[in-house]
């Protein structure tokens, strides 16, 4: 049970880096302030680069975040990993409890990304276009945003109930992203 809890725990760190990640870099693509300084200049010179570069990194991050709270019990998430604890006996009742409380209030926010990734990019629906669907997921950047810091906190908060561990989840893409955007403006493009 205890290897069996270990990967849970790994693999929705590494998801929730992953889904953070790829939200910095796709937040440097769609802010309003980064993207007229940064990206639009670029579109001149790599336009099939930078929209499917930005497509990739939001899919990524809708994909790693729709694991988190995955519904299947074959899968690793959140609820299981809160099920294998729980079966443990090692985690009170109380925390129990708290953490279902908590994991049913992000939850609510994972019910939109779900929309999106079942209808838009895991599968494709027919029924609606594009727009229609995001309309339907109603979703902002700081929905996203704080979608992943809630799960990153709720998920120390279980494992440190558990055995006093936790994750820093302290890399970030940001600032990578920005300066690779200025360096590429800073090229002199008239000996191209």
């Amino acid at each position: 049970m205890i290897s069996k809890i270990r990967n849970h725990v790994c693999e929705l760190q590494n998801a929730l880096i992953v889904a953070g990640l790829n939200y910095e870099i796709w937040w440097v693509y769609k802010s309003k302030e980064s993207r007229k300084k940064l990206v639009k200049p670029l579109t001149l010179y790599y336009p099939i680069f930078i929209d499917t570069s930005m497509h990739a990194h939001c899919v990524a991050m809708i994909i790693a975040a729709y694991r988190v709270f995955e519904t299947r019990r074959d899968t690793v998430n959140l609820p299981n990993l809160l099920r294998l604890i729980e079966n443990e006996g090692i985690v009170g009742l109380d925390d129990i409890l708290r953490f279902k409380t908590e994991m049913d209030r992000i939850k609510q926010v994972w019910v939109k990304i779900s929309i999106l990734r079942n209808k838009l990019f895991g599968h494709r629906s027919n029924a609606l276009d594009t727009k229609e669907i995001w309309k339907e997921a109603d979703l902002t950047p700081d929905k996203f945003k704080l979608f992943i810091e809630y799960s990153k906190q709720l998920l120390n908060e279980i494992t440190t109930a558990r055995d006093n561990s936790g994750h820093a989840f302290s890399q970030s893409a940001t600032e990578d992203t920005m300066s690779m955007f200025e360096d590429l403006n800073a090229i002199d493009r008239d000996w191209l």
